[in-house]
């Protein structure tokens, strides 16, 4: 700490190099996420089951990020593509709200079945995207923020992850700033994924 305070450059040569290594680990993930997407045969599967079993989990794993979930898709609702990959976008989509989230409001998530898609929304409350980036923002190399909360760099490459695995689902991906949600006045940001599914 001390020979920092002397020498401010080596601060931030330090300081870089963990940002570096940082960026170097968020662009292996997302080419491997890449990769394994390319290599996998879609399956079906219940998504409504693996929904509750993830967001049970989660809930229980995540004490801190006051989750509030509701999701009624039925266990017959299949749809065609990887389990674990929905794990992944959601983790993704759920992190990413939880370190924007100013907590006036529980992060929340909204699973339904709608007329040909299954609709997964997730809600926090905080800084809405900057005007023209709700689309930019699943670009790879788009970022929001340079620095997490945690200070590490943070490229957008997590929503880019999400945008890689709704496409391999056949799905979209799209985020709106909001003023209300459920009746409720609340600034934030929703993040919808829309898949399609049979029965």
């Amino acid at each position: 700490e001390q020979e920092n305070d002397s020498n401010p450059q080596l601060g931030y040569a330090q300081h870089a190099l963990a940002q570096l290594k940082q960026i170097i680990s968020s662009l292996s993930e997302a080419t491997s996420i890449e990769d394994s997407l390319q290599s996998q045969t879609p399956e079906d599967f219940p998504i409504g089951l693996m929904l509750k079993h993830y967001l049970e989990n989660t809930k229980a794993l995540h004490t801190g990020w006051n989750l509030d979930y509701a999701c009624d898709i039925s266990t017959n609702i299949q749809v065609c593509g990887d389990g674990f990959m929905i794990e992944q976008l959601m983790d993704k989509l759920l992190s990413n709200a939880a370190d924007f989230s100013d907590g006036k409001l529980p992060i929340t998530i909204r699973c339904h079945v709608l007329e040909n898609v299954i609709q997964i929304v997730v809600v926090n409350s905080g800084p809405k995207l900057p005007p023209g980036l709700e689309l930019q923002v699943f670009d790879g190399m788009t970022s929001v923020r340079m620095l997490n909360q945690d200070n590490q760099t943070h490229l957008g490459l997590g929503l880019y992850i999400v945008k890689l695995i709704a496409d391999f689902h056949k799905g979209r991906v799209f985020a709106e700033n909001i003023d209300s949600f459920e009746g409720k006045a609340v600034e934030g940001v929703q993040f919808t994924i829309e898949l399609p599914y049979h029965r």
